[in-house]
C-alpha cells in the first residue's frame, strides 16, 4: 500500500513538472510578451521592467529559476496587479469556495431526488421526465446554460440578480449552472 502511494505521488510531481514545463516553453516560443500591449513603453523602461521579472536572462535560467519558485510554493508576482499570484487566489478563494458547495449540495440534492423519485415512479411518466432531465443535463454545456438562466430568471423574470455579490441569491443561478452536469 505504502508502495503504491509513493508510485502514485512521484507520478503526480512529474505530471506537475511537465505540465510547468510544457507550459514554460510554450509561453515562450508564442510571439511577443507581457508588455507588449501596453502603451509604447521607451526601451529604457521596458528593459528595466524586464530586469525587474528577470526576463532579460537567458531562457534556461529563468525555466531553472521558475521551476525552483514553483518547488516552494511560489507562484510568483502578477505582472499586471501589484500583488502576488498566491494574494489574487486566496483573494477568491472564499467565494469559489462557496460558491462549490452550494453547487455541490444542489447537485447532491437534486440528483438523489431525482434518483429516488424516478425509482418509485418507475416505467411512468415521472421516470421519463427524470431520465429527460437527466439526458438534458448531461449534454447542456455549462457555458451555454449559464447565459439562458441569466437570461430567463434574471432579466426577464427578475428572480435572481444577473451579477455582483448581493446574498445568498446570488449563488442560486451559478451553483445550478455548474450542478446541471452532476445532476444529470
Amino acid at each position: 500500500m505504502i508502495r503504491l502511494v509513493a508510485r502514485r505521488l512521484v507520478g503526480a510531481l512529474l505530471v506537475l513538472w511537465a505540465v510547468a514545463t510544457l507550459s514554460f516553453f510554450a509561453l515562450k516560443a508564442t510571439p511577443g510578451g507581457p508588455f507588449d500591449r501596453e502603451r509604447q513603453l521607451s526601451p529604457e523602461v521596458k528593459r528595466n521592467i524586464e530586469r525587474r521579472y528577470g526576463l532579460d536572462r537567458p531562457v534556461w535560467e529563468q525555466y531553472l529559476d521558475e521551476i525552483g519558485r514553483l518547488a516552494r510554493g511560489d507562484l510568483g508576482q502578477s505582472m499586471r496587479r501589484p500583488y502576488s499570484v498566491a494574494e489574487i487566489i486566496a483573494q477568491g478563494f472564499p467565494r469559489s469556495l462557496a460558491l462549490g458547495l452550494a453547487a455541490l449540495a444542489l447537485a447532491a440534492a437534486a440528483g438523489l431526488g431525482l434518483g429516488v423519485l424516478a425509482a418509485a415512479r418507475r416505467g411512468t411518466w415521472v421516470d421519463r421526465a427524470a431520465m429527460a432531465a437527466a439526458l438534458v443535463g448531461v449534454s447542456v454545456p455549462a457555458f451555454v446554460l449559464g447565459p439562458l438562466l441569466i437570461q430567463w430568471l434574471s432579466l426577464r423574470l427578475g428572480l435572481f440578480p444577473a451579477a455582483r455579490l448581493e446574498g445568498p441569491a446570488s449563488l442560486v443561478l451559478p451553483a445550478a449552472t455548474l450542478s446541471l452536469v452532476y445532476v444529470g
